[in-house]
């Protein structure tokens, strides 16, 4: 086989690939597809009146987690000058359904701000699962040809060991420069994902 062939079978072969980590695991990575029945119950979670409860709760945790201050919920809260995330770890306030609905609804929520998913992964890795979505910016310049990069690029992801959910992570990653605009608050983006 030549090597224009073995670029075909890579770009033409299943989303699917697998590898063996340093612990002698099987690791497979795959595309990130929800089934009907995963966004029919996702429907129905959304238009549930305990939903914009639970993201309120999640909201008011997230920001008292930002200000050093103990909350209800288990949250871990961390920024520096590139990189700003959440963790949310679980907790009673939360039924292990709610993450992946929770991850879904950040990446719809983060959609609608202007952002392009730029992948959708799903890794399994012995029994660790690990659900992920990147989103970036729409590209778009303002009148300086500067780049405009909103709140920065966005790392959204679920972690669970067999059927225990370990947490769920937003990483948002800036640029500096002066080819980038300055980036949007996070204060702001919590508060346009969190929204019902």
């Amino acid at each position: 086989m030549g090597f224009a062939d073995d670029i075909l079978k890579k770009i033409f072969s299943s989303t699917k690939t697998t590898s063996k980590s340093i612990k002698g695991d099987v690791k497979t990575v795959e595309r990130l597809v929800r089934s009907y029945q995963f966004q029919a119950d996702y429907e129905n979670w959304i238009n549930h009146p305990e939903t914009k409860v639970k993201l309120s709760a999640l909201y008011e945790n997230l920001i008292l987690g930002y200000q050093g201050i103990s909350a209800s919920m288990e949250v871990g809260c961390w920024k520096n000058n590139s990189a700003t995330g959440f963790v949310i770890y679980p907790t009673v306030q939360l039924q292990t359904s709610d993450y992946p609905f929770l991850l879904d609804w950040f990446k719809h929520k983060t959609k609608a701000l202007g952002y392009r998913l730029y992948h959708a992964n799903k890794q399994v890795e012995g029994h660790k699962t690990t659900e992920s979505y990147y989103l970036k910016p729409q590209l778009a310049y303002d009148e300086a040809q500067t780049l405009l990069q909103q709140f920065g690029n966005i790392l959204l992801e679920l972690v669970w060991e067999g059927e225990k959910i370990l947490y769920l992570k937003g990483l948002i990653t800036i640029y500096h420069g002066r080819n980038y605009s300055n980036a949007k608050s996070f204060d702001e983006y919590l508060s346009n994902i969190l929204k019902p």
